[in-house]
């Protein structure tokens, strides 16, 4: 939470660097609002609004940056993965798209063949690049899995 009620300067900044040593890979980031009945909407000390969304822009900022840089420590490296669900099929691309998420909630594309159904599958999965908030690889064992 940004911009809570008496949150100074230094209380932000003191924040952001605890974000930035942390290397959070996600954060779920969202300014303070004020709720009626709760006792912090009576809290002296409100954050204007401008200066929340300021704050949250430069915390979402940050944790973007440490979210490559953890992702991108991952890449050439093989994770297991637990398949979720399959996506839009690639035009470039001869197969299936699936979606899934590493051990330690990575989230990874990759294609496997047609016949091929990940669907609650773990398995391993060579990381060989990231773009934007997910990993891109390879099925590591492709004969391991029943067609």
């Amino acid at each position: 939470i940004v911009g809570f009620p008496g949150e100074s300067n230094a209380d932000f900044a003191k924040g952001l660097a605890f974000v930035e040593e942390m290397r959070f890979a996600h954060a779920h980031l969202f300014p303070f609002s004020a709720r009626e009945g709760t006792a912090a909407a009576a809290f002296a000390g409100a954050v204007p609004k401008e200066i929340k969304r300021r704050r949250l822009q430069q915390m979402q900022a940050v944790v973007a940056a440490t979210g490559r840089a953890e992702r991108a420590r991952f890449a050439g490296g093989t994770r297991p993965v637990l398949f979720e669900g399959e996506g839009k099929p690639l035009a470039d691309q001869p197969g299936r798209l699936w979606f899934g998420l590493t051990d330690n909630y990575l989230r990874v594309a990759t294609v496997a063949p047609e016949a091929v159904d990940l669907h609650n599958v773990l398995a391993p999965v060579h990381l060989d690049s990231v773009e934007g908030d997910v990993m891109h690889g390879r099925l590591a064992s492709i004969g391991t899995f029943a067609a």
